[in-house]
C-alpha cells in the first residue's frame, strides 16, 4: 500500500501525486534509467523521474498535455515533492 497526498488536479483532470509516483520509480528503477510514459497527461511521471535522477521520454496526442509537461519539467523541483 502506498500512502500519499493525492493529485492536486491543478495541471490535468486526471493528475496524480508526484510523491506516489516517486515511490514506485525509486523502488523499481535505478538512477539514470529511462522512464517512458506514452500518455503524459500532466507530466507527473516525468517530474518524479527528473527528481530521482532518471531519464524521461513521454508522448501524448494532446498538445496541451505535452506543453504542460514541458513547462513542469522546466521548473525547479519542489523539495516537498520527492
Amino acid at each position: 500500500m502506498v500512502s500519499g497526498d493525492g493529485g492536486s488536479k491543478v495541471h490535468h483532470k486526471w493528475e496524480q501525486g508526484v510523491n506516489e509516483f516517486s515511490h514506485f520509480i525509486d523502488g523499481l528503477t535505478y538512477p539514470s534509467d529511462l522512464e517512458a510514459d506514452p500518455f503524459v497527461g500532466s507530466g507527473t511521471t516525468g517530474v518524479a523521474a527528473k527528481r530521482l535522477n532518471r531519464r524521461f521520454i513521454g508522448a501524448d496526442e494532446d498538445e496541451a498535455s505535452v506543453n504542460t509537461t514541458l513547462a513542469r519539467l522546466a521548473q525547479k523541483p519542489d523539495p516537498t515533492e520527492i
